[in-house]
Protein backbone atom coordinates (compact mmCIF):
# COMPACT_ATOMS: atom_id res chain seq x y z
CA UNK A 1 0.00 0.00 0.00
CA UNK A 2 1.69 3.15 -1.24
CA UNK A 3 1.18 6.20 1.14
CA UNK A 4 0.78 10.71 0.62
CA UNK A 5 2.25 13.08 2.56
CA UNK A 6 1.15 16.92 1.82
CA UNK A 7 2.24 19.67 3.54
CA UNK A 8 1.80 23.15 3.05
CA UNK A 9 4.09 25.76 3.55
CA UNK A 10 4.37 29.49 3.02
CA UNK A 11 7.45 31.32 2.50
CA UNK A 12 8.35 34.86 3.26
CA UNK A 13 8.10 36.43 -0.49
CA UNK A 14 12.35 37.49 -1.12
CA UNK A 15 13.04 33.36 0.10
CA UNK A 16 10.30 32.14 -2.23
CA UNK A 17 12.86 30.55 -5.07
CA UNK A 18 16.22 30.13 -1.80
CA UNK A 19 13.57 27.64 -0.16
CA UNK A 20 12.27 26.30 -3.92
CA UNK A 21 15.53 25.64 -4.67
CA UNK A 22 16.66 24.13 -0.96
CA UNK A 23 13.42 21.92 -0.96
CA UNK A 24 14.10 20.60 -4.11
CA UNK A 25 17.96 19.24 -3.12
CA UNK A 26 16.22 17.36 0.22
CA UNK A 27 13.32 15.70 -2.02
CA UNK A 28 15.92 14.79 -4.89
CA UNK A 29 18.18 13.15 -2.00
CA UNK A 30 14.72 11.40 -0.43
CA UNK A 31 14.82 10.00 -3.84
CA UNK A 32 17.86 8.45 -4.07
CA UNK A 33 17.59 7.26 -0.68
CA UNK A 34 14.72 5.37 -1.53
CA UNK A 35 12.67 6.86 0.85
CA UNK A 36 10.33 8.67 -1.44
CA UNK A 37 9.11 7.44 -4.88
CA UNK A 38 7.79 10.54 -6.37
CA UNK A 39 7.21 14.12 -5.35
CA UNK A 40 5.69 17.46 -6.75
CA UNK A 41 5.60 20.88 -5.51
CA UNK A 42 4.03 23.94 -6.69
CA UNK A 43 2.79 27.05 -5.78
CA UNK A 44 -0.20 28.23 -5.04
CA UNK A 45 -0.63 32.19 -4.51
CA UNK A 46 1.95 32.74 -1.76
CA UNK A 47 2.16 28.56 -0.64
CA UNK A 48 4.14 25.88 -1.68
CA UNK A 49 1.93 22.79 -1.81
CA UNK A 50 4.54 19.89 -1.30
CA UNK A 51 3.49 16.23 -2.51
CA UNK A 52 5.31 13.47 -1.64
CA UNK A 53 4.36 9.10 -2.64
CA UNK A 54 5.67 6.70 -0.37
CA UNK A 55 5.54 2.84 -1.36
CA UNK A 56 5.03 1.83 2.09
CA UNK A 57 4.30 3.40 6.09
CA UNK A 58 8.26 2.69 6.96
CA UNK A 59 9.43 5.04 4.21
CA UNK A 60 6.91 7.56 5.09
CA UNK A 61 7.77 7.53 8.72
CA UNK A 62 11.52 7.25 8.19
CA UNK A 63 12.01 10.15 6.46
CA UNK A 64 10.28 12.58 8.82
CA UNK A 65 13.66 12.84 10.95
CA UNK A 66 15.64 14.49 8.30
CA UNK A 67 12.44 16.73 6.90
CA UNK A 68 11.88 18.00 10.63
CA UNK A 69 15.45 18.75 10.56
CA UNK A 70 15.94 20.40 7.39
CA UNK A 71 12.40 22.74 8.18
CA UNK A 72 13.98 23.18 11.74
CA UNK A 73 17.16 24.99 9.46
CA UNK A 74 14.88 26.68 7.11
CA UNK A 75 12.09 28.15 9.48
CA UNK A 76 13.72 31.60 9.27
CA UNK A 77 12.77 31.24 5.52
CA UNK A 78 8.79 30.83 6.67
CA UNK A 79 5.48 32.70 7.74
CA UNK A 80 3.55 31.44 10.27
CA UNK A 81 0.47 30.67 9.67
CA UNK A 82 -0.96 30.37 13.35
CA UNK A 83 0.57 29.77 17.03
CA UNK A 84 -1.50 26.41 16.77
CA UNK A 85 -0.27 25.83 13.40
CA UNK A 86 3.09 26.38 13.48
CA UNK A 87 5.05 26.92 9.70
CA UNK A 88 3.43 24.40 7.91
CA UNK A 89 -0.09 22.51 7.31
CA UNK A 90 0.70 19.06 6.75
CA UNK A 91 -1.30 15.27 6.45
CA UNK A 92 0.12 11.63 5.74
CA UNK A 93 -2.32 8.77 4.46
CA UNK A 94 -2.65 5.87 2.26
CA UNK A 95 -3.38 6.08 -1.14
CA UNK A 96 -6.67 4.25 -1.92
CA UNK A 97 -7.00 4.98 -5.27
CA UNK A 98 -4.71 5.98 -8.29
CA UNK A 99 -4.20 5.85 -12.16
CA UNK A 100 -2.74 3.21 -14.02
CA UNK A 101 -0.60 4.08 -16.66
Amino acid sequence: MRFTTTIRMRPKPQFMNDFLDGHKKICDAAIQRGCTVQYFSYVVGDEIVFVSIKATIEDATENIPAGLTWLDEHRHMLELYSDEQGHTNSETGYIRQESQK
